[in-house]
């Protein structure tokens, strides 16, 4: 205790809350934008990566179908 008035390193109880409670606001404040940046991102197709994602594994699973079930030209 000693050593901490000696260099003046000492800070009021509010001082020191308001110091955590300003980081808890930042830490929660990035996980937020971290969150929408990866839950709400458009590409330049308008899609989502989820559904980027979801319309690739799609395509793929298309292009195994058998020609002779797809329906008829008109």
């Amino acid at each position: 205790m000693a050593d901490i008035k000696r260099r003046h390193l000492s800070k009021h109880a509010g001082h020191w809350c308001n110091g955590l409670i300003l980081q808890l606001l930042q830490i929660t404040h990035r996980q937020w934008t971290f969150r929408n940046g990866t839950v709400h991102l458009k590409g330049p197709d308008g899609l989502s990566p989820r559904q980027t994602t979801a319309l690739v594994r799609r395509c793929e699973d298309l292009l195994w179908t058998d020609p002779s079930t797809l329906l008829d030209e008109d």
